[in-house]
This record gives C-alpha cells, structure tokens and sequence, in this order.
C-alpha cells in the first residue's frame, strides 16, 4: 500500500514542476502513488486509503481552474488524520492573486519543502509564513529529464549539424521562454557575438508561457529590433527526451542570464548541464545556495557550469561565452549522481 499520495494533474504538455511530481511519485516506488487533483472527494478518499502522507507541489498547473481543489484535498486528508506536505516551488515570482490563492491551504500543511534557500527566504519574509507549521525544510530538486541510454536525431538537430560542420556557433537555452530567464537579455548576448563577427544560431529549445501577456509578441519584437530573424529558432514544446538531448548533442553552449542569479531550483539548468555542453549562466546571489544539492556542485567542480556575475553586461556573456570554445564535451554525467539526487529528497519525504 502507498504511503505517500502525489498530486498530479491530466496535463499532457508538463511544466517543470507537474515533470517533477510524476517523477517523485516513480521514485518513491512502493512507497508512492498518484491522483489527478479534482474535486472529487470520494474518488480521493479511496486514494488516501492505507496512504500517510499526501504530497502538493506548488505552484498547481491551470490554478485558475482549481482554486478550490487543492485546499479541499489538503482539508481531507487532515480531517482523515494524514499529513499534508507542501512541495513550494516558487514564491515571490509568482503573481499575487496566485500566492493569495494559496492563503486557505497552506495553514493546512503538516509541513512546507522548498525548491531552493531563497524560495524559504521569500515565504519566510511573508506574514502568512507566522501562522503555519515551523516544520520546514529545503530539499534538493533533481532534474526534470532522465539522461536517456540513447539519443535520436531529427530534422532540426540534422540542420543544427550540418551548421555546426560549417562553423556555425549554436547556442541554446532549454525550458519554458518567460521574462525570468531574461530571455531578452540573451538576444542582446546573441546580437553582441554577432558584432564581433561571430557566426552563430540560437535555440530556445522550449515554449513561450501561456501567461495572457505579452511574452511572446514581446520576443519577437527583439529579435526584429536586433536584426536576428534569420538566427534565432523557437522549437515548441518537446516530451522525447531521446530527442531533447538529440538536440543537446548539437549545442556549443547552453546560456543563461538570470537577474536572480543561479539557485537550485533551475532545473532546467541541470537537464542542460547534464548533456555535457558548458552552460554559462548567472552567479548565485547567496553564498548557501547551492549547497545542499550535491548534483550542482559536482557540475560546478567539473567546469560545466560558467558562472559570470549578476549584473553582467551583454558584452560579458559574450567573453564567457566565447571563453568556451574549445572546451571538451564532457560525457552525460553517471546516472548514479543523479539517483543520489532523488535518494536525499526521498529520505526527506519518507522521514
């Protein structure tokens, strides 16, 4: 019988956190089961039967369309005696009616994980962090995609190769395409190597946010502005991991600029890193930021991850940028490191 029950959602098109859910739910083995969060109470009932412990992660996908459903689950399963954890993702980032949204459910939970120091920070400055469970801790999120055995090629990583032959630089950034990453902030890296002479291909290798703003038209409207039109490539959402790093295989770079700086939640960071491209990415604000997850500082160790200071110019991710050409292509890092990663956090989750 499963002691831990994961929400999840019917989404068939996953967000980095709905990944991580599914994932949590596979690796408790056992030990885990999962539900699609509705409001169906007598449909959960019998979920939670045998259950200890019913696991949320926020923030939910679609939470427009759930408001009730989470806070109904979490009552439930505290009026059935069962601990109610709270896996909080993210916090200040999120929009303000989506964090008020979340004001009923979580004086429900027996205890709050967070994704990484700075989202415990950002709750823990909130007065709503006063009046629920001091039970908190910060766990280690592994990254969203399995390393696969094997990689498949596709039309785009073929014209990716047949660029890179002619001495193309392509550059790329995996993960949903949304103002936090900056994504405006890499099209001026791009634009900058392109001054300097620099032959280049940029791929975001992702979707834009279904946010109803102006995102995506936003975007564009840069990549116009900066005369990249002919070198920049949106791919769309892609589930195939064998094809994901089929397209990771034809990457010189990976970059990131992040206003925040590197925190441990990225996991989109680490499915890069893991191809063994370099990814030059924004330093840590806080000293401790990584430091509970042993998978970010073996990456760091080894050279993989370039950092350059937070307030970067462009032109400075272009010198780091450049700084790695020429660097080896390590191999896709052992699938043990990563297992290790999953082991913390479900010792986290089963103690």
């Amino acid at each position: 019988m499963a002691r831990h029950l994961v929400l999840i959602s019917d989404a068939e098109a996953t967000c980095g956190v709905e990944e991580f859910a599914r994932q949590t739910a596979r690796r408790l083995g056992g030990s885990g089961a999962t539900h699609v969060l509705d409001a169906d109470m007598p449909n959960l009932t019998k979920a939670l039967a045998g259950a200890a412990d019913l696991i949320i992660n926020l923030p939910v996908v679609a939470w427009k369309k759930k408001l009730a459903a989470p806070i109904l689950a979490a009552a439930h399963a505290r009026m059935a005696g069962r601990e109610v954890t709270i896996i909080l993702h993210e916090w200040a980032d999120l929009a303000l009616a989506r964090r008020l949204s979340y004001l009923p459910l979580l004086p429900l939970a027996t205890r709050i994980l967070f994704s990484a120091p700075e989202v415990m920070a950002q709750f823990e400055s909130t007065p709503v962090s006063r009046i629920v469970t001091k039970r908190r801790a910060v766990v280690p999120i592994p990254p969203n995609f399995a390393v696969p055995g094997w990689t498949s090629g596709s039309a785009r990583s073929d014209r990716l190769a047949a660029d890179r032959a002619k001495g193309t630089m392509i550059l790329a950034q995996f993960g949903s395409i949304y103002p936090k990453k900056d994504p405006l902030v890499l099209l001026d890296v791009a634009a900058e190597l392109m001054r300097r002479g620099i032959e280049l291909r940029l791929v975001f290798i992702g979707s834009f946010v279904k946010d109803g703003g102006t995102v995506e038209a936003d975007f564009w409207a840069r990549v116009e502005a900066l005369g990249l039109k002919d070198r920049v490539e949106v791919t769309g959402y892609l589930k195939d991991a064998a094809k994901l790093y089929g397209l990771f295989a034809e990457v010189d770079a990976f970059v990131y600029p992040l206003s925040e700086g590197l925190t441990s939640r990225r996991a989109s960071v680490l499915a890069a890193a893991l191809s063994g491209r370099p990814v030059v990415v924004s330093a840590p604000q806080r000293a401790d930021s990584l430091a509970h997850h042993r998978l970010f500082n073996v990456l760091l160790k080894a050279g993989t991850l370039q950092l350059v200071p937070r307030d970067a110019t462009a032109a400075m991710f272009a010198d780091a940028v450049l700084a790695t050409r020429g660097m080896p292509h390590r191999p896709v890092m052992d699938g043990r490191q990563i297992d290790a990663v999953w082991s913390d956090l479900i010792a986290t989750l089963s103690a």
